[in-house]
This record gives C-alpha cells, structure tokens and sequence, in this order.
C-alpha cells in the first residue's frame, strides 16, 4: 500500500496502530486498492477497542497484508466480536480488486490473487512476457 494511505489510517486511527505511544509496529503488505475496505473495517473496529484493560494487554494491528488472494488484519489479541468483524472484512476482500478497488474475483493461476478482469489480464500477460 502507499506511503500516504498507510499514514492517514494510522493518523486517523492511532489507537489501533500506536501501540502504547511509541509508534506502530504494523505492516501493510498489501495494495491501494483495498484502502477503503481496510478503512470501513478500521471504523467498524476502532470503537471496540477497549481502554482499560484488566490484564494490561493492549488491543493493536499487528499485520495487514494480502495472504491467499485475500486480507488477512492481523491484531494482538480481540474480542470475538472484532475478531467476527475481521473475518468478514477478510471474505469481502476477495470480491475486491487489490490493485484499483473495483469489483474484482479471486484468481488461483500462478500467485493468487484478487483483481478485477482489467488487472488480471495485465498481470497474467506480464507474466507470459517475462
């Protein structure tokens, strides 16, 4: 993912990528196209986040990243509830192009991937030439 969308996330949500103040410790490993999704699944979570917890575990992103063809949001630890909300922001993205963030499916030839028809055919015509 960019530079300048991975800061805005972690500007707008410090809490789950600011672990303990001293800076994020989470990874995007992942495209652009997926910036809005990661974002909606940010504001669905970011609210859970607990404040005072009973054991001094902290709630963060730990990794984002594309694994299989779809999101993997790595955290600390959560809540069944957060963790729920992961699981369907993860089945999402596999109806979501990666690279542009148009309608997209999951491909399984050579590495797999999400992308829309557009952005397959340019990935596996890359392929072939290389």
């Amino acid at each position: 993912m960019e530079p300048e969308l991975q800061k805005k996330l972690m500007n707008d949500f410090p809490k789950l990528f600011n672990y303990r103040g001293k800076g994020s410790f989470v990874y995007f490993e992942c495209w652009g196209g997926w910036y809005d999704l990661i974002r909606e699944l940010c504001e669905k979570i970011y609210p859970l986040l607990k404040d005072d917890i009973e054991d001094d575990r902290e709630m963060y992103a730990v990794q984002v990243k594309q694994k299989y063809g779809s999101l993997r949001f790595y955290m600390s630890h959560a809540t069944d509830e957060i963790f729920d909300i992961i699981e369907e922001y993860e089945k999402k993205s596999t109806t979501i192009c990666e690279d542009c963030g148009k309608p997209g499916y999951l491909n399984n030839k050579g590495w797999i991937s999400t992308l829309c028809e557009e952005h397959h055919k340019s990935q596996n015509s890359s392929w072939k030439e290389g």
